[in-house]
């Protein structure tokens, strides 16, 4: 059977159409802006075709490399960063393999043809790429319509693997039931590949579903690795700061008493007017000296101090209203993870404001306790109006920087305690709200 060029640029379109669907209506990804890479793609598409149809008069080797000329089309006309577009696409193409080879195998079984004599029908496999173009419109309907959308970011590891489990798993089960159910098999040869079948199938589930759950525990082992040297840098600067006040607490001890044998000497010697000068200048230095701040936590004093004393020469300031109870039941971890978080993305957000009052570079924290409940509150000004769904961030290029270093470990810290994590902007002031139980 030969291609016509036409034949050729027919089934290009169908396949482009196939995976442009998926990527623009089920992953959200958006058409370049360019026009000119549109009518210079497609030029050097047909170009390319022309010449091969030259080298092979049947057309085979242009529609063998037909896949690869797509792929190549949606890479340079979808937005995207490279490496992300790649591996989305070749995850859409196995995935609308899967559904072409399900729809292949239901017109194999129903008509008792061969794989083989549907590909080479026009009327067959033109039936075939029609209906699965219906299906995935109606997916895409149906996402548009009543599901929310997911966003490439939405789209987890997990739901990738899975994808990938399940399409392979259905081209191998569609494939195989296709050879079970050919004309010329015996009943012998179907039972015993149909157990076959169902024996690899499952097999090959099993063993990609195992490969998620030992991908998420490597994640899960790196986030832990991370949070926990957060932790013991935290106790380090700790014990570091506690040995650095021990040592100024001696010499302040030794100035107090020289300062008070001056000031002895002075009142011995009836000078009173240098003596009263004298305590004037110490009360100016003592003034002088910074305030620690106190939340009644050990690590969280130490994160909130080292900020300040870090950002201090970049106008940035901490207030803190309330403290801890006494009986406090979270974890030192997790209280670590909370405020190494929300302080990191707090001053990386006022980093980012251009105006340097010094009003604008305040991070407020308030710590207020009832019985067992605990909140806590820290506000810091932004730039602009940040992108919050009922009272959940939204993930944009603008609010990107609050989704950087551990936003999602800090829920999932939020949460052991039966909390929640809330986020409000009101006039370009940006709050998270934390309320959980401390025990």
């Amino acid at each position: 059977m030969g291609y016509s060029i036409w034949d050729i640029l027919i089934y290009y379109f169908i396949d482009l159409l196939k995976l442009l669907l998926v990527m623009s209506g089920m992953l959200n990804y958006s058409l370049q802006k360019n026009k000119y890479r549109y009518v210079i793609m497609g030029l050097s598409v047909f170009a390319f075709l022309s010449i091969t149809k030259v080298i092979d008069k049947s057309g085979e080797l242009s529609i063998d490399i037909l896949s690869l000329l797509v792929i190549i089309t949606l890479l340079v006309i979808l937005q995207g960063k490279l490496l992300r577009k790649l591996y989305t696409i070749l995850l859409a193409y196995i995935c609308i393999l899967f559904l072409d080879t399900c729809v292949t195998g239901v017109i194999s079984l129903l008509g008792r043809s061969s794989f083989h004599t549907i590909i080479n029908s026009k009327v067959l496999y033109s039936f075939g790429n029609g209906f699965s173009i219906l299906i995935i419109s109606t997916i895409v309907l149906i996402k548009k319509f009543r599901w929310k959308s997911v966003g490439k970011a939405g789209v987890s590891k997990r739901l990738y693997a899975i994808l990938f489990a399940s399409a392979g798993t259905g081209i191998l089960f569609i494939s195989s039931l296709m050879i079970v159910n050919a004309p010329e098999s015996s009943s012998r040869f179907q039972s015993n590949m149909f157990a076959i079948t169902i024996i690899i199938c499952l097999a090959y589930f099993a063993a990609s579903l195992l490969l998620v759950i030992l991908a998420e525990s490597r994640d899960n082992y790196r986030t832990l690795s991370k949070v926990n040297q957060t932790l013991l840098e935290a106790q380090q600067n700790y014990y570091l700061l506690a040995q650095e006040k021990q040592q100024e607490i001696r010499g302040i001890r030794h100035e107090i008493n020289n300062h008070l044998t001056c000031i002895y000497g002075l009142y011995r010697s009836d000078k009173l007017e240098q003596m009263g000068s004298y305590i004037n200048q110490l009360i100016e230095q003592l003034n002088s000296l910074p305030e620690l701040l106190d939340t009644g936590n050990d690590i969280v004093n130490t994160i909130l101090n080292e900020a300040v004393g870090k950002y201090d020469a970049l106008g940035i300031k901490i207030q803190v209203e309330g403290s801890f109870p006494e009986q406090l039941l979270i974890s030192q971890m997790d209280l670590c993870v909370i405020f190494a978080n929300a302080i990191s993305n707090a001053i990386e957000a006022i980093a980012k404001i251009d105006s340097d009052p010094e009003n604008h570079k305040v991070i407020q924290i308030r710590i207020r306790s009832h019985h067992d409940d605990l909140f806590i509150d820290i506000s810091n000004p932004v730039a602009e109006k940040v992108a919050i769904t009922n009272g959940i961030l939204s993930t944009t290029k603008k609010d990107k920087y609050l989704h950087g270093f551990g936003t999602k470990n800090m829920k999932q810290s939020v949460e052991k305690y039966l909390g929640t994590v809330t986020y409000e902007n009101v006039d370009q002031m940006f709050t998270v709200h934390i309320a959980m139980k401390n025990r």
